[in-house]
């Protein structure tokens, strides 16, 4: 009979496991990074002379090293010890090179190689970038794995991505009006999925305020506040999952040393509020908000501004980034729309001492469209596309902004695709390009926000900071969410529960 398992075994095994869903996960995103590291090359920074310089060397040992194998595949009375050798000792001086830069790099621009980095985190770490009442958790097909300062388990949820996917399907479909009316929200469903995705977690949850979640598939167009921890059958008021936990996503898990090892922080800007939004579009309105999935690759580099104005008109989120800069103290003057929301703008503007600043228009999803490599957020397409103004502001060009430590809002960057499937890539391309700009939080929407749940959400979120800045973002906003959930007009999600917190929460 065979004997038991030994659980120190399983224990290894699991933690493996943890570290190569991570490196899987990662490896979709290298074209976006990839196109990243080329645009950050440019300019005179010492960051893009030592990019330019390891690029250049990479490239010569690749050289190198072909020439070297071509050399040896020859027969031997054709071959050239000398040369070999030349191109041995050539090949070694040039990994030395490399060596250098690569330590270059990481001492003097930790978080440029954060950013462009694929190397996972191992569980120890993550333990220790932990504070005491948070967990990390990290899904991955039917898997999922739960990490505390002081557990760690992995669990086989017994659910596979179709199944999931129908489940997140159902649930969304509430959240799209039919001839202006909402459709009522599945609760059996949300609580079924809680069941299913959450509720084996919760053991290790004790003590846990913070949840801190990195999710993967189906997962990334859902946000888990919308989870049922009982059935809600209309008596009483229904047991949210974001009544007991704060909960934060991250778009990696080796985000998390990022925010908390590498990142900046700084005391609140002079300046309130920053927003952009209703771009010029020529679309129909009434189409859906969210990550665009249209054809505007053009020359290589640049976006064919004619397809870009196409896009579905935006304006609705006039009013709402309004709302958002009143509710701040904000001028009015800080709302650039229309002929204003420009991508030169954005570049023009010295975003380093303001609070907030927001998006509120189209994403683009990289690797959705045919040669289009990087995600974007799309604003007033110009005359004629340059390189510094074609209507989309990429990833790299996100990254090389500078902004403060404060929040980002992303109003409706997250919905899913018009197919349903969600854009997990656009949210994690755009998350680290941002935080590699200074900020640390962003409020990501995962649907159009209704203007007045808008108002009333980011008014009660900054309202509850502003009376206890120790709160942090994810529990100011549970909060605020909670209090609007509890209104009879705004009990829908809908209304409720369209942002989520991605990035440092406290």
């Amino acid at each position: 009979m065979a004997g038991k398992a030994d659980p120190s075994q399983a224990t290894t095994l699991h933690e493996e496991a943890f570290e190569v869903i991570q490196l899987a996960q990662t490896s979709s995103a290298a074209s976006a990074l990839a196109q990243t590291t080329v645009r950050m090359m440019s300019g005179e920074t010492d960051l893009a002379r030592t990019i330019r310089s390891q690029q250049d060397s990479l490239h010569r040992w690749r050289k190198l090293d072909k020439k070297l194998i071509e050399e040896i595949s020859k027969p031997n009375d054709k071959r050239s010890p000398n040369k070999e050798t030349l191109l041995r000792n050539n090949l070694k001086e040039t990994s030395r090179t490399l060596d250098t830069l690569s330590q270059q790099l990481e001492e003097q621009f930790p978080l440029y190689v954060e950013l462009v980095s694929s190397k996972p985190l191992p569980v120890i770490d993550v333990q220790k970038l932990l504070r005491t009442k948070e967990a990390l958790m990290l899904y991955n097909g039917h898997y999922a794995w739960v990490v505390t300062r002081d557990t760690f388990r992995m669990i086989d949820l017994g659910i596979d991505e179709e199944e999931l996917a129908s489940f997140i399907s159902e649930i969304r479909a509430s959240f799209n009006p039919v001839k202006g009316k909402v459709p009522p929200f599945p609760y059996f469903t949300a609580h079924t999925l809680y069941k299913k995705i959450f509720a084996p977690i919760e053991t290790d949850l004790s003590s846990i305020r913070q949840v801190m979640i990195v999710p993967y598939g189906p997962l990334t167009s859902l946000p888990f506040s919308v989870l049922l921890r009982s059935l809600h059958t209309g008596d009483g008021k229904p047991k949210w999952l974001s009544k007991k936990y704060a909960l934060t996503t991250l778009p990696s898990v080796s985000s998390l040393k990022a925010l908390r090892v590498l990142a900046m922080k700084t005391g609140p800007g002079p300046d309130p509020f920053t927003g952009f939004g209703d771009p010029v579009l020529e679309g129909d309105a009434n189409d859906r908000r969210g990550l665009a999935i249209v054809p505007i690759f053009n020359n290589g580099d640049k976006a064919d501004v004619t397809k870009l104005r196409q896009l579905p008109a935006l304006p609705e989120t006039g009013e709402e980034l309004l709302v958002i800069a009143r509710s701040l103290g904000a001028k009015m003057d800080t709302v650039y729309l229309k002929e204003q929301a420009t991508e030169a703008r954005v570049k023009a503007l010295d975003l380093s001492k303001t609070d907030v600043v927001a998006f509120a228009t189209h994403g683009l999803i990289a690797g959705e469209i045919k040669g289009w490599t990087e995600p974007g957020l799309v604003l007033t397409p110009p005359t004629t596309a340059t390189r510094n103004d074609d209507g989309v502001l990429t990833a790299s060009e996100i990254a090389q902004l500078k902004l403060h430590s404060g929040l980002v809002i992303l109003s409706a960057c997250n919905t899913a695709a018009s197919n349903g499937k969600p854009g997990a890539e656009g949210l994690s391309g755009l998350a680290k390009a941002f935080f590699y700009a200074g900020s640390q939080s962003l409020l990501v929407s995962h649907w159009a926000v209704p203007s007045e749940a808008a108002k009333l959400l980011t008014t009660g979120m900054f309202k509850s900071l502003k009376e206890n800045p120790s709160l942090g973002y994810s529990e100011a906003l549970r909060r605020s969410m909670m209090a609007l959930s509890s209104d009879q007009n705004y009990r829908h999600p809908i209304y409720w529960a369209p942002f989520v917190i991605v990035g440092e929460g406290t």
